[in-house]
């Protein structure tokens, strides 16, 4: 994950932001930091079901 994708995800589902707020608190388009935080799901997700199968 990268650090964008992280702080992304850190921010929304910890620290409570929205996404319109992270995009607008980090001068980012809120398309790009919607990017970050699905990418940053996909690879949780793809993480957590490897861990489990093995």
């Amino acid at each position: 994950m990268t650090a964008d994708q992280q702080q992304t995800l850190e921010l929304h589902l910890f620290e409570g932001y929205s996404l319109r707020e992270i995009a607008e608190k980090n001068g980012q388009t809120l398309g790009n930091v919607k990017h970050h935080y699905y990418r940053a799901l996909e690879r949780l997700r793809s993480h957590l079901f490897s861990q489990k199968r093995g």
